[in-house]
């Protein structure tokens, strides 16, 4: 009995049928499975995020409440805004990679709100705030050698807390989370 084309037709379709799904089946478990590794990327990205914000921002709070005149500063010599500053910097330097090119603008802005760096080879920052706005009120002992750390500027307080705010919804938004009202 000779194969007609109706029946060649039937038995290709039922032959191709499996691999045709097999090929689906792949595609689909395929998509499934990059789906899943982009989730557990975007998942681990998000925890170093939190991870280094967690280490960033108290350092940068007390910074910006030694400037601000608020909380904690009078706890605070000019050498530990200094140290600060430095693990703050190690901080978001080495987490950058993990953050948008957004964070690094804000976070300069404070620190030359802040600090007046680059004074020369082996010279620490200074300190962009009076010393004589400082010394009456520093819990401890006054090391007299610390005023020249100063540079004896005053900016308002809204200023660093606009930059400080600036950075903090940058980190919000990075995390995952709405950004934070001023």
């Amino acid at each position: 009995m000779p194969w007609d084309s109706l029946e060649l037709s039937k038995l290709a379709i039922q032959a191709a049928t499996p691999v045709v799904a097999i090929g689906i089946a792949y595609r689909i478990n395929r998509a499934i499975e990059q789906f899943k590794h982009t989730q557990w990327r975007n998942q681990k990205l998000i925890e170093r995020r939190i991870a280094a914000y967690d280490t960033i921002s108290p350092e940068l709070n007390d910074i910006i409440c030694y400037y601000a005149y608020i909380g904690r500063w009078k706890e605070f010599s000019p050498l530990d805004i200094l140290s600060k500053k430095r693990s703050v910097d190690k901080s978001i330097y080495l987490s950058a990679p993990f953050f948008s090119e957004d964070i690094l603008e804000p976070y300069d802005r404070i620190m030359d709100l802040c600090f007046s760096m680059f004074s020369g080879n082996g010279q620490d920052a200074r300190l962009r705030t009076k010393a004589q706005n400082r010394k009456p009120f520093f819990n401890g002992a006054w090391d007299s050698t610390w005023d020249t750390r100063f540079t004896d500027e005053k900016l308002a307080p809204a200023t660093y807390f606009d930059a400080y705010h600036k950075l903090i919804s940058i980190f919000s938004n990075e995390i995952g989370l709405e950004s934070v009202n001023k």
